[in-house]
């Protein structure tokens, strides 16, 4: 899925977007089996905590959250 690079710098933080070109072609070409297995870790920790927040905001707009 192609996303618009403005589109991305929007949404993404500066640090954000350094670990998501880290990830893309030709960098990650360059990096070794114990690197990418570090990226991957990294990508889903952030994965899983923007999927947290934003679970977390839709309870608290329905009301079902302290």
């Amino acid at each position: 899925m192609t996303v618009r690079q403005s589109s991305e710098e929007r949404a993404l933080d500066q640090q954000e977007r350094a670990l998501v070109a880290s990830s893309q072609h030709p960098a990650v070409q360059a990096l070794s089996d114990a690197e990418l297995a570090e990226l991957r870790a990294r990508l889903r920790e952030r994965r899983d905590r923007a999927q947290r927040l934003a679970r977390q905001r839709r309870r608290e707009l329905r009301g079902k959250a302290a």
